[in-house]
């Protein structure tokens, strides 16, 4: 499936390039394929949104089927990353277009700090689970990324001529779904994998959920962690190609 993925991948790149050599419109402008800064930025893009939804996926797994929260328990507990999410969206605002690239570096810096404490805690875990123990690694993690994204989207299409941008911020967001699929699969595949041999080899329940979850969560540690590291590989935006509004991403929490 990845082989052919790949494959597919390359007929794409060709299909584009021989419109783009007619005059004839593309699904995605070759352009912005071939422009090394806006690729390198929708990878990042791609990394940095495969954590969320599947982290979010496994605290609802683990606190419904591991701990019989109900789901408006569930939803509740999760509620201050929505929270962090929100003060920091106001935040940001007021910064505008500076300081792009050490505001996604600190996003990522968040992420890591707020999601390793999630884990920690879990694995810790005996016969109950906490839920006020969630708040704190989860509203560090909500500020690090509704700080994070509209940066990372400004920083991407200040690179992008004007005349790509509507093009640029969309096919940015696709890479944004395609970032969340990925990681509702890998990280998915990591919780219930975990999970199946821990219920086989008879853990009790909720431990072998808490011993799933903890481990599933370095996936998303990870992602954020080398969002982190490449934050300082961007290049330092110039005024006038700015033109990237800091509501361009979609932020699904």
């Amino acid at each position: 499936m990845i082989l052919a993925g790949l494959v597919l991948m390359a007929a794409f790149v060709v299909w584009t390039r021989n419109r783009a050599k007619a005059g004839e419109p593309q699904l995605l402008n070759f352009d912005l394929i071939t422009n090394r800064q806006f690729m390198f930025g929708a990878f990042v893009t791609t990394i940095f949104a495969s954590g969320i939804p599947g982290m979010f996926m496994i605290i609802s797994l683990l606190l419904q089927g591991g701990f019989a929260f109900t789901p408006l328990e569930s939803g509740l507990t999760n509620t201050p990353f929505s929270v962090g999410v929100l003060v920091a969206s106001l935040i940001a605002g007021r910064f505008g277009s500076h300081y792009l690239r050490a505001r996604l570096a600190t996003s990522g810096a968040m992420l890591v700090i707020g999601i390793s404490w999630l884990h920690f805690y879990i694995a810790s875990v005996g016969d109950s689970i906490d839920h006020w123990a969630f708040l704190p690694p989860l509203l560090i993690s909500g500020i690090g990324l509704g700080l994070g994204f509209s940066s990372l989207f400004q920083l991407v299409l200040a690179n992008v001529p004007p005349r790509d941008a509507g093009a640029g911020s969309g096919a940015l967001q696709a890479f944004q779904q395609v970032g969340g699929a990925l990681g509702v699969a890998f990280i998915g595949e990591i919780f219930f994998s975990n999970l199946g041999s821990q219920m086989a080899s008879g853990v009790p329940q909720r431990a072998a959920f808490a011993s799933a979850a903890s481990l599933a969560l370095w996936y998303v540690i990870a992602s954020f962690f080398i969002v982190f590291v490449l934050a300082r590989f961007f290049k330092r935006p110039v005024p006038h190609q700015g033109h990237a509004p800091a509501h361009a991403a979609i932020v699904e929490v």
